[in-house]
């Protein structure tokens, strides 16, 4: 996947913070939880496979069958990480305008939804139930705070509150605190039970929630051959054995509908087989928006910093409601304005990996990648260590992040060599300048 383009701050600073730049492991799917005799299909025809979409974004796709062979079933799951500050959920609807009610693709509401809220779309599934010809929602739908239209008072909702959370509320609970919520059908699973009623096997999509707050989206195929569909019981199953302890249904059968923007891919893919063999116009979605990551900048401590505003513009006015953090570590950056009014970072504990984060009146308005050239293994110094990462990653012995990649090159040509490593381990001994890399 190729996101936006990202803004690099390459930074030479002293100051040691542990930060990792492993991607955090998405827990695969527990096959002991799926019952009835169901398993993992790991055939070379069904290969298990895992993607990370974003941080803190990652995909797992999986065949199940049964003992007998008769139940084959293809299945995409998604796990969000809410606690990273780049990730949200966003409930949509065509373009966000509900003054009409309409029936569009997901593909189409999720490019509205990333234009209208600047973000990148890397996961997006159908929403909840709906008049099939006019397209209003049954139940519940809440969009950045406004209540687009009323719950039904009977089926369980999806929601993100006010403080960032997600949650699944049974029928009847109140909606004020509210951010964004779709209702969707039966309760699959309550308190890490399975709760589902019994169901012929139908193509389904559902949306839990992990006892540590991350979210899971699942669509699983039906009415084929090579994916006959899910019962509510055997669904409810799957969402457990993928670490939901709460969990709903959405609209299933033809409205099934799961895109997803990989690591290869330049725009979202429809990688699973809708029943009708195309994607269905829906009414509401849910989409996985990540902050976009802005473009390259190169800065030392105690240089300006060019920010965007939440419209694009140059960021020249920081005033007192203004702030810069790292994601994650919430360490804030003591900074000044220079004559003309720009951001200046007076000083600052920085790693390859973090990001800098400008909030406005307690919005972010714009973030930074960090990165210390020579920093590979994102502890904010340099050292043989970051040597050894360079030289296994040049020769394919080692997968590193992004941001570790562009800290190995230095050395001004693309891509990393044993060229860079040495450099590196020349600067671990101060052999080598490497703000010269800047």
């Amino acid at each position: 996947m190729k996101y936006p383009a990202k803004k690099l701050i390459c930074i030479i600073c002293a100051a040691v913070l542990s930060f990792t730049c492993a991607t955090p492991a998405f827990a695969a799917i527990n096959e002991s939880l799926l019952g009835d005799g169901f398993y993992v299909n790991k055939e070379e025809d069904f290969k298990y496979q895992k993607y990370t979409l974003a941080s803190g974004v990652y995909e797992e796709h999986f065949y199940l069958n049964n003992a007998a062979g008769d139940a084959p079933k293809r299945c995409f799951a998604v796990e969000i990480d809410l606690q990273n500050s780049n990730n949200s959920i966003l409930a949509g609807y065509n373009d966000g305008d509900t003054d009409e009610w309409s029936l569009r693709s997901v593909r189409t509401q999720a490019k509205n939804m990333a234009a209208k809220h600047n973000v990148s779309v890397v996961c997006s599934i159908n929403g909840g139930f709906y008049d099939t010809y006019t397209g209003e929602p049954y139940g519940l739908l809440v969009m950045s705070g406004k209540l687009c239209h009323t719950p039904t008072g009977k089926q369980p909702y999806f929601a993100i509150l006010k403080n960032g959370t997600a949650v699944i509320r049974d029928a009847g609970v109140g909606t004020a605190d509210v951010v964004e919520g779709v209702e969707g059908g039966q309760r699959l699973v309550k308190g890490g039970k399975n709760v589902a009623p019994t169901a012929k096997r139908e193509p389904r999509c559902a949306v839990g929630v992990k006892a540590d707050g991350k979210v899971v989206f699942f669509v699983g195929d039906g009415r084929q051959l090579k994916s006959v569909g899910h019962t509510y019981t055997e669904l409810a199953n799957i969402m457990i054995a993928l670490g939901c302890v709460e969990a709903i249904e959405m609209d299933g059968g033809a409205s099934a509908t799961m895109l997803t923007l990989r690591p290869s891919e330049t725009a979202l893919t429809l990688h699973h087989i809708p029943s009708l063999g195309y994607e269905r116009p829906v009414s509401s979605s849910l989409h996985v928006a990540v902050t976009p990551a802005p473009t390259a900048s190169k800065i030392t401590i105690g240089s300006s910093v060019d920010f965007a505003d939440i419209n694009g513009t140059s960021m020249i006015n920081i005033t007192d409601n203004t702030s810069v953090r790292a994601a994650k570590t919430g360490i804030a950056f003591s900074y000044a304005k220079n004559a003309a009014g720009k951001l200046v970072l007076a000083a600052a504990t920085l790693a390859t990996g973090m990001q800098l984060v400008l909030e406005k009146s307690g919005k972010i308005a714009d973030t930074k990648t960090v990165i210390v050239p020579g920093d590979t293994d994102c502890d904010g110094t340099i050292s043989a260590a970051d040597a050894r990462i360079a030289l296994r990653a040049s020769v394919g012995l080692e997968t590193i992040s992004d941001a570790a990649a562009a800290a190995a090159s230095v050395d001004g040509s693309d891509g990393i060599s044993a060229a860079d490593a040495r450099l590196i381990l020349r600067a671990s001994v101060a052999l080598e300048n490497s703000i010269k890399w800047l």
